[in-house]
């Protein structure tokens, strides 16, 4: 297709969104709208799993070392245990620290150890946050089998609890994203099939008097990627500015979990875009190959 012909093509796509102004905005903001969601949700999706991380990185599991080890031994138990494969963080706790820790647990009833004449009843230990909590079980085997090392707490009812909710996320989220998909091409198709069909007429004249199929879909092609870019457009835009917005809230009102930032969601916003072009033009493709067969 040469370039007079293109050009041709995409000013007779420009004149026919003008000249069908009124069902044109129809579709653009039938497309905003399916697009808004799906944008909305797939934000919503990115920052489950997100959470789901960081919630997975904060579980960790305690090794606790004999009592009365020196600390020469608990330094080379430290390096043999940080040197296995799934752990990424080693935090050591001395057994001063974990009675200073728990005394502030208990707040105002600290003073009830005090009839323990300064003995120190806890143990050092060693706080372990994992990269795969998977595969806990393995690394809880071979943290317990270094030498000096007495016993290791693991929660593994709170770990598969994590594992079963993420797992389940990420099953409806799927889910929902396919027809989410289907039903924004399904109601963005029928859209630009109504205005198709209040042009059938033109499309059956251009097939009289000798056009080619292909001559007369590129016009309304073309017109569905204008429409579908417009419709993307505003979509993105909403939810970029809806989003920003809600970021901004949240972190003011809570630090127990983070969110991804506008910047870092970037790429996922340009994708509302290229889908409503993508189904733009797609949905004008199926629209008018049905009034081809004069």
């Amino acid at each position: 297709m040469g370039t007079h012909l293109i050009s041709l093509h995409i000013k007779t796509a420009f004149r026919g969104v003008i000249k069908n102004s009124l069902m044109a905005l129809a579709s653009i903001m039938s497309c905003a709208c399916c697009l808004f969601l799906y944008g909305l949700f797939m934000l919503l999706t990115l920052n489950v799993f997100f959470i789901g991380q960081q919630v997975q990185n904060q579980c960790e599991i305690q090794a606790y070392f004999v009592a009365d080890l020196s600390q020469e031994a608990i330094d080379a138990a430290c390096e043999k245990i940080a040197a296995i494969d799934n752990i990424t963080e080693t935090v050591f706790e001395s057994k001063e620290q974990a009675l200073q820790n728990y005394k502030a647990q208990l707040g105002e009833d600290a003073s009830a150890l005090d009839g323990l004449d300064g003995e120190n009843f806890m143990r050092n230990s060693l706080k372990i946050r994992m990269k795969d909590i998977s595969a806990v079980a393995q690394t809880v085997q071979l943290v317990a089998e270094i030498e000096g090392v007495e016993e290791v707490k693991n929660r593994q009812d709170i770990v598969d609890k994590i594992l079963s909710i993420n797992k389940g996320i990420r099953l409806i989220s799927f889910i929902v994203m396919v027809l989410l998909t289907f039903v924004s091409l399904l109601i963005i198709v029928n859209t630009i099939k109504l205005s198709v069909q209040s042009r059938a007429n033109e499309i059956h004249i251009m097939k009289y008097v000798g056009a080619t199929n292909w001559f007369v879909r590129w016009p309304f092609i073309i017109e569905g990627l204008i429409v579908g870019a417009f419709g993307g457009l505003l979509a993105t835009l909403a939810v970029t500015g809806g989003y920003g917005y809600l970021i901004s809230y949240t972190t003011e009102a809570m630090d127990i979990v983070k969110f991804y930032s506008v910047a870092e969601v970037t790429l996922p916003l340009i994708t509302i875009l290229l889908f409503g072009i993508i189904m733009g033009g797609f949905g004008s493709f199926l629209a008018v190959r049905r009034h081809l067969d004069v």
